[in-house]
């Protein structure tokens, strides 16, 4: 397989995932089909969590290492703060002390509670938790067995924690927690289970059992809110770990069995996945709650994925807007914005063009 299509194809993995979260996030639909969100909430954000684990991370100084990774948080502060003014002037539910008090929370410690009541969304947590992710990963560089150890006893055991504690840990560190250890047990089968068909095809079959008896399975993760099953919940615990740790592979196997029209059209959503995250729900409230386009919730669903795929590619074809959301490294962030603040109308031109 050529290395293109390689890439087409995790793409169009980051894509299913983008479009399932979207879905979930679309209450006209879930409140139709409440059985969608416990099959949505099972794997799809900690898959894409899970893709960390795909490639290798170097071993670099923690300073380029920071540098590199958590480039991440630069979108995070955005959208954060975006979201929080909007949330602030729209539906006024704190006082302004409080809003700021929340935002500055939200900003610095990054708890999963606190960026909803700052911004009124959840789902900002999950650029936060993956770099705290990156930095597990690089703890793990150093300190070897130890620490797998240490994490898989955070998966076995830290949903033992109250919910809320957990959902006022810093960075939303207790899903990385929960999930590291998985992540480790995945990198070992990784280049088996993605470039042989039969374990590709076992992978799919199990994958998609554990979909179809996903009912039959009592709801118990919803991890941003703390929620996460224990080694004590035996059945939980087995279930979940298993769909998380073949969902990638299976998803992946999918993509070779649709047509490659459809892959293709998937892989362009998966390109632009970290944008769409950002922007979809804040299209669903502008459509649903102000103006109130339809009831319909496929309806409302598409028009939400045009809107935000049509302001990722925006995003992505602008490159001043591409250097100062998602810079290739922290550092070059401040290069810009200090070009940008000397001279914008020079700043802006150099940036389009090295770009």
């Amino acid at each position: 397989m050529s290395d293109h299509r390689r890439v087409q194809r995790l793409d169009a993995v980051k894509g299913i995932l983008e479009l399932l979260i979207v879905l979930e996030h679309n209450l006209l639909i879930t409140s139709v089909e409440p059985g969608l969100r416990p099959i949505v909430n099972s794997f799809c954000v900690g898959c894409f969590m899970l893709l960390t684990f795909t490639r290798e991370v170097k071993d670099t100084n923690f300073l380029a290492y920071v540098n590199k990774y958590y480039r991440y948080l630069i979108p995070y502060f955005f959208f954060l703060s975006v979201a929080t003014v909007l949330n602030f002037i729209i539906y006024n539910d704190l006082s302004a002390s409080q809003h700021v008090q929340s935002y500055g929370i939200a900003l610095f410690w990054q708890s999963t509670n606190y960026i909803k009541e700052a911004s009124g969304f959840a789902f900002f947590w999950f650029l936060p938790c993956l770099c705290f992710m990156y930095f597990l990963r690089y703890i793990h560089l150093r300190i070897g067995w130890p620490f797998f150890v240490l994490m898989a006893l955070c998966n076995m055991f830290i949903g033992l924690l109250h919910e809320d504690t957990l959902a006022q840990l810093p960075f939303g560190s207790h899903v990385a927690f929960f999930l590291y250890f998985i992540g480790c047990i995945y990198q070992h089968i990784h280049k088996k289970f993605t470039q042989d068909d039969k374990y590709g095809l076992l992978a799919f079959c199990i994958f998609t059992f554990l979909i179809i008896i996903n009912p039959l399975i009592s709801p118990g993760l919803l991890m941003f809110a703390g929620i996460m099953p224990t080694i004590f919940d035996t059945t939980q615990y087995l279930y979940y770990f298993t769909i998380l740790l073949f969902s990638y592979p299976g998803i992946l196997y999918l993509t070779r069995i649709i047509p490659r029209k459809i892959t293709d059209a998937l892989a362009f959503c998966g390109r632009y996945s970290i944008w769409i995250y950002l922007s979809h729900q804040m299209f669903y409230i502008l459509l649903v709650d102000f103006l109130h386009i339809s009831d319909n919730g496929p309806i409302v669903f598409a028009i939400t994925i045009i809107l935000s795929c049509i302001t990722s590619v925006i995003i992505d074809k602008t490159p001043v807007f591409k250097a100062l959301l998602l810079p290739q490294y922290i550092s070059q962030f401040f290069v810009n914005v200090t070009m940008i603040v000397k001279s914008p109308i020079q700043g802006i031109k150099t940036l389009n063009k090295s770009n």
